[in-house]
This record gives C-alpha cells, sequence and structure tokens, in this order.
C-alpha cells in the first residue's frame, strides 16, 4: 500500500511534524530524517493495532495543493500600510 506522509517545520517550536493521510499518526522531531523514520515506524504498528481491534485503514487520497495569499500578517511578507480610521461625513467625535 502507499502512503502519503506530510512533513512540516514549525519554527516557533524548532521542530519537525509528520503525519500519515488516513492514518491518525502524528509525530514530533527536531529533525526531518528522524520524523520521517518515526513515521514510517509507526504505519505498521498502527495497522496491526486496527487488525487486532478489528478496524482496517486504506491509503487516504491525499493531494497538495498550493494556495497563495496575499496578506500583510503572512510573516516574510512585505507589509502594507493599515488604512486609518477616518470618520465618515456627518459622523462627530463626542469629547469626554
Amino acid at each position: 500500500m502507499k502512503w502519503h506522509l506530510v512533513v512540516e517545520y514549525k519554527p516557533e517550536a524548532a521542530l519537525y511534524t509528520g503525519s500519515v493521510a488516513g492514518l491518525n499518526i502524528k509525530v514530533e522531531s527536531p529533525n526531518e530524517k528522524e520524523t520521517l523514520r518515526l513515521l514510517k515506524e509507526a504505519i505498521p504498528l498502527h495497522l496491526a493495532m486496527l487488525e487486532e481491534v478489528g478496524q482496517s485503514a486504506t491509503p487516504g487520497s491525499a493531494r497538495i495543493i498550493e494556495h497563495v495569499i496575499e496578506s500583510p500578517y503572512l510573516p516574510g511578507e512585505q507589509r502594507r500600510p493599515r488604512p486609518g480610521r477616518q470618520p465618515t461625513s456627518g459622523t462627530r467625535l463626542k469629547k469626554r
């Protein structure tokens, strides 16, 4: 069976996280190679556990879809100035 492994780097935690599409497997490690090793070891163990309880699993039909969002709030993008709040005509500000 062919399984889809997903590995992501989380800079805020300085960790790689990994998962397997179609299986409830999640791992974390400080390096990518170790994350992949842990995922590959976990698949047969997880499948054996499912078989023991009378369940089965089939590989997920994962696809990678790239979606680009231009936002001033994403790190690494050039920040755009925030629009200032200006009262609309006919609006008066109350003094306190």
